[in-house]
């Protein structure tokens, strides 16, 4: 969990950034504009204004309470003099800044950051004039006097959001910058970058299991496979499983929950293992659980050169090694009397070899392919004197089956 939240910080420190970059540009951009824009501008907001005091006027009968506002000394001059003088609250400039974001996803961006900017330049002078009355029960007098006529309702209560500086509270900015960082979050990650805490997506070459499994464990040096030995508190548990029509990557937690994310969709428990992977041979890997987690691009993990059992066993014999390892296993090469070459682990022969030329015919131990590919682990250890299976539930003894 703790790289999920630093990820998410990390994507959102990135995406403040930016828009504060833009921000910036286009509120020195304004000074920029036209002057006959800047004032189309203006005459709209101000008309929007009028017409709200006039609605507002006709519904309060003490002529002592209504608003009386003189509009004529608000010109292109005053606004820009104010520009140039303006402090803008955070809050100001958070609705300047979520108004340019909204506009750059339309067309013609320009007109909403240019609105944003002299509406808060507007009010400025209008706080200055006169006395904002409470506006609080306002909403429902605009939709009677309007008659619930949607356009029109928006638009008025926009304007008393406006006067009434409620405008400035709204939380546009801070909702759209968190789903920004959701969908940046789950659009760089799959299940493989998720389980290995990789910021990228991680996809498997063809469809070989161990070929992958030899690859991951050479492409990632804070990964090993965990199979006859135990997890180490520094550690935590990624389930691999890959197959003709698809691959899967599930993490556990400390707390022994499995989770998952599949593709580019959000990170749920994991339930089970989809149909195609239901039967497939499946890896466990004991991952650092401090790592770099910085990596640029996608990353297709390389099978061409990875090496299965026999592939590693006929490498040693034409290199002229005595030894090799595979999997987290080391094999010895001994060669007997009749010209057989025996390949052994902990004195115990798991294959022979015989060379016919340049051909090279290995006979595995069946009883010891399980113990070659070392995938599946005895027992994931995740406290002292505790041991769970493959589901998080708590077991007894040294072995279980998976």
């Amino acid at each position: 969990m703790e790289f999920e939240k630093k990820f998410r910080n990390k994507i959102q420190k990135k995406i403040i950034e930016q828009i504060e970059e833009d921000f910036q540009k286009d509120w020195e951009w304004f000074d920029q504009l036209k002057e006959d824009v800047i004032e189309d501008e203006i005459n709209y907001t101000l008309s929007s204004i009028r017409e709200f005091i006039n609605l507002y006027n006709s519904t309060i009968s003490d002529k002592n309470k209504q608003l009386h506002f003189y509009d004529k000394d608000i010109t292109v001059d005053s606004l820009m003099d104010l520009k140039r003088k303006i402090q803008l609250t955070q809050n100001e400039k958070e609705y300047i800044e979520y108004e340019t974001q909204i506009g750059r996803a339309s067309y013609p961006y320009e007109s909403r950051y240019i609105e944003a900017i002299i509406e808060v330049l507007i009010r400025r002078l209008l706080v200055e004039r006169m006395d904002i009355p409470d506006l609080t029960d306002f909403d429902g007098i605009i939709e009677e006097k309007l008659n619930h006529k949607d356009r029109l309702v928006k638009n008025y209560l926009h304007v008393k959001s406006l006067i009434s500086g409620e405008i400035f509270e709204e939380d546009g900015l801070s909702k759209m910058i968190s789903d920004r960082v959701e969908e940046e979050f789950n659009w760089r990650l799959n299940c493989g970058g998720y389980a290995l805490e990789i910021e990228t997506c991680i996809f498997p070459g063809e469809n070989d299991f161990e070929k992958n499994v030899s690859s991951i464990l050479e492409l990632f040096p804070f990964v090993r496979l965990l199979g006859d030995t135990e997890l180490e508190e520094d550690e935590y548990l990624v389930l691999f499983r890959c197959a003709e029509n698809g691959h899967h990557f599930i993490k556990r937690t400390d707390d022994g929950v499995f989770l998952e994310k599949n593709s580019r969709n959000p990170t749920k428990s994991f339930e089970s293992w989809v149909e195609c992977l239901a039967n497939s041979p499946e890896a466990a890997f004991a991952v650092k659980k401090e790592h770099d987690t910085e990596w640029h691009g996608t990353i297709m993990i390389p099978i061409e050169g990875a090496k299965n059992f026999e592939e590693s066993v006929v490498q040693a014999i034409k290199e002229k090694q005595n030894t090799f390892e595979y999997h987290n296993h080391t094999y010895q090469l001994k060669k007997s009397n009749e010209g057989i070459i025996y390949v052994c682990s902990n004195d115990k022969i798991v294959a022979q070899v015989l060379i016919d030329e340049k051909d090279f015919d290995i006979e595995i131990d069946e009883q010891s392919r399980k113990y070659i590919s070392n995938t599946e682990p005895s027992a994931v250890v995740i406290g002292e004197g505790e041991k769970q299976d493959g589901k998080g539930n708590n077991i007894e003894g040294d072995l279980y089956d998976r």
